[in-house]
């Protein structure tokens, strides 16, 4: 299979020497790519962590399903947490009962309530935005064959608006105007694919 920098020329017609900045775009391609996938798609690459302590970082994470000792967690407000800690409450995550589990954001970290333990561990199924996808790689691990095209279709249109800029700064009128063009079909064809994939199941 090609490189990504390949099915980018090929796409553009034209040869890259910003690699640097082709990554950058592939990348941020990826991760649009990766919010319109279905959740079907998602759980089927994601990984599953296992935690025995609070808090747990989630930064550039979706988080899918989260359980504790097997049991299912629901989700809870942060503004609530409180009263998982309150042993009057209706909310209280009593260790002693561990079938109702909750958990809550706090900011870039997730909580598990009661707090999971070595012997009780809390479980999170999540995926990780890809955040090294390199010019010359021909793939990107854990994320799913059919959506990769979107992200070369993707990176070749933000490519193609930064080609339509250098030739404006050439006063190469002509090539401009070809370029915005050309950048305008590419996004078309990218939002094509973004429709077909947030379909897939």
């Amino acid at each position: 299979m090609q490189t990504f920098k390949l099915q980018v020329e090929d796409l553009l017609g034209r040869t890259v020497s910003d690699t640097s900045g082709l990554s950058d775009m592939l990348n941020a391609s990826a991760r649009e790519v990766s919010d319109l996938l279905p959740k079907d798609v998602l759980i089927r690459n994601a990984t599953l962590a296992t935690v025995t302590s609070n808090p747990t970082t989630i930064e550039n994470s979706r988080i899918l399903a989260v359980s504790r000792n097997g049991f299912y967690a629901n989700e809870i407000p942060f503004g609530q947490y409180g009263r998982t800690v309150d042993s009057g409450s209706i909310h209280y995550a009593d260790p002693a009962q561990d079938r109702d589990p909750i958990f809550y954001f706090e900011g870039k970290s997730l909580r598990i309530m009661p707090a999971p333990t070595v012997s009780q561990n809390g479980e999170i199924l999540k995926y990780d935005y890809p955040s090294s996808v390199a010019h010359g790689d021909t793939g990107i691990s854990s994320f799913p064959d059919a959506a990769e095209y979107a992200v070369t279709l993707g990176a070749a249109a933000k490519f193609m608006i930064k080609l339509a800029a250098e030739d404006q700064n050439n006063e190469d009128i002509e090539l401009h105007a070809s370029s915005l063009s050309h950048a305008a079909t590419l996004k078309q064809e990218y939002e094509k694919e973004l429709q077909r994939i947030g379909q897939q199941k």
